[in-house]
C-alpha cells in the first residue's frame, strides 16, 4: 500500500511536508533508532499535543461499525445512532502519513517529533521538519489525535522501549532473524502508559498501551467527539440536512476548521451553527457587503430570517446574470442588468471574473444547500447572526 514516503519520489517534499531536500531518516535496527532518539533528547519532556496529518483508516464510520460485535451484519441508516455511548473502542490509529507529537520542557521550549512505520522493520523518524498545520498528501484527518490519545497528553517521556527480532520476509535483504532488527518501539510515559509505533497488516499502527502491552480503550461518547468524517462535518445533526463539502456544522465543524478563517452563520438561540471556510465564502461576502455596505471582521451582522433569504436571492440573481443562458461571460459588462442585481465585478479585472465563473457550480450548490438548511432551521422572524469566525 502506497504511503507518502514510497517509491523514492519524496512526495513529502513536493507537498511542502519538509523544508529541506532530504527525506526523513529510514531506520531499521535497534541501535540506529536508539542513537537517533538519544540525539533528540526527549526523555523528561512532556507531551503537549498529538496530531494526525492524514486519515485514520480504522476510524471512518464503516470501519467503526464493523469493529463492534456483529457490526458487519447491521444494516440501515440508524446503525450509527444505535451505538451505545459506553461502547468501548481501541485507542489505536491505522495511518499512512506521519503522526506528530509536540513535546515541551520545563523552560517552555517545544519541538515536534514526526513518526511513521513504512514497512516491516522500516521506520521514518525526524524532528522539527514538518510544520504542525501541514495538510495531508492523501486524505485529511478524520480523527483528533488529541482526543484519541487524551490519556497521554500532559504525560512525561520516561523511556523508549525497543522490541526486536523480526521474522518473515524483509524487503531490503537483511537477515530476517537478526535480533537487532527493530519490530516496533514504544515511547514510555509517566503513569504506566506508552505510545506504541508498529507495522501491522501493511499499515502503520499507533496505539496507547499499558505496561503489559494491552491496548487501552475509549468510550464511544468520547471517541465521537474527536471524529471528523464527512458524515460528522457536513450533516447537521440537529436538522438532519446533508450539505456540500464547503459547509461545516456545529462546534465540531468549527473545531475542524481550526485556525483557518471562516464565515459563521448561526441562530441567536445558538442551536444551529454553520461555518464556511473564508476561501469558499465569496458569494455571501459580496452580497452582505452590498446590502450592509461592509462586511467587517470585527462586527456581527444580525438580521431576520426573511432578510437573510433576501441575501440568498441576491446571490441567485448574480448567478443568473452570469449564467450561460444570459449570454454573458467573465469578460462581459452587465450594464443592461444593473437595475436588477448588483455586479460584484464592475470594477474588477477579467481575471477575477474568470475565477468567479470557474466556481459558479460550487456557488449554486452552496445557495441550494443553505436555503434548504435555513428553511429547516429558522422561523421567518428568528434572528440570524453572520460574522467572521473568531477564536
Amino acid at each position: 500500500m502506497e504511503n507518502c514516503y514510497d517509491n523514492q519520489n519524496n512526495i513529502l517534499n513536493a507537498n511542502a511536508f519538509f523544508r529541506g531536500p532530504r527525506p526523513a531518516k529510514l531506520i531499521s535496527s535497534r541501535w540506529m533508532m536508539q542513537k537517533q532518539m538519544e540525539s533528540y533528547d526527549i526523555l523528561g519532556k512532556r507531551i503537549r499535543d498529538i496530531r494526525f496529518i492524514g486519515k485514520c483508516l480504522n476510524l471512518d464510520r464503516s470501519q467503526i461499525i464493523c469493529s463492534i460485535p456483529y457490526g458487519s451484519l447491521l444494516r440501515g441508516r440508524n446503525v450509527w445512532q444505535s451505538i451505545r455511548d459506553e461502547q468501548l473502542f481501541r485507542r489505536s490509529a491505522v495511518i499512512m502519513e506521519p503522526v506528530l507529537i509536540r513535546l515541551g520542557d520545563e523552560d517552555g521550549k517545544e519541538e515536534i517529533l514526526e513518526l511513521l512505520a513504512t514497512g516491516l522493520s522500516e521506520f521514518r523518524i525526524d524532528r522539527n521538519r514538518i510544520p504542525w498545520d501541514t495538510p495531508a498528501v492523501l486524505e485529511g484527518p478524520n480523527m483528533s489525535a488529541r482526543r484519541l490519545f487524551s490519556n497521554c497528553i500532559g504525560k512525561t517521556v520516561i523511556d523508549i522501549r525497543y522490541n526486536c527480532g523480526i521474522t518473515g520476509n524483509v524487503s531490503n535483504g537483511c537477515d530476517a532473524l537478526d535480533p537487532e532488527r527493530l519490530k516496533n518501539f514504544a515511547i514510555c510515559l509517566s503513569g504506566g502508559l506508552s505510545l506504541l509505533i508498529d507495522y501491522v497488516s501493511d499499515r502503520c499502527e499507533v496505539s496507547c498501551v499499558n505496561a503489559r502491552g494491552t491496548v487501552q480503550k475509549i468510550v464511544f461518547r468520547e471517541l465521537k467527539k474527536g471524529l471528523s468524517n464527512p458524515e460528522d462535518l457536513h450533516i447537521d445533526g440537529t436538522t438532519g440536512i446533508r450539505c456540500n463539502s464547503t459547509f461545516f456544522f456545529g462546534d465540531k465543524g468549527r473545531e475542524y476548521l481550526e485556525e483557518r478563517p471562516y464565515v459563521a452563520i448561526s441562530g441567536k438561540k445558538g442551536t444551529y451553527k454553520l461555518q464556511i471556510a473564508l476561501e469558499d465564502s465569496d458569494m455571501f461576502s459580496w452580497c452582505i457587503r452590498h446590502i450592509f455596505g461592509s462586511f467587517d471582521r470585527d462586527m456581527d451582522y444580525e438580521m431576520s430570517c426573511g432578510d437573510f433569504r433576501n441575501i440568498l436571492c441576491e446571490a441567485e440573481g448574480i448567478l443568473s446574470v452570469y449564467s450561460p443562458e444570459s449570454g454573458l461571460h467573465a469578460g462581459c459588462s452587465t450594464e443592461a442588468n444593473s437595475g436588477l442585481f448588483f455586479d460584484p465585478f464592475r470594477e474588477s479585472s477579467v481575471g477575477d471574473r474568470y475565477l468567479f465563473m470557474r466556481n459558479m457550480e460550487k456557488y449554486r450548490l452552496q445557495i441550494r444547500d443553505i436555503r434548504k438548511w435555513t428553511d429547516k432551521a429558522f422561523g421567518e422572524e428568528e434572528l440570524i447572526s453572520v460574522a467572521y469566525g473568531r477564536k
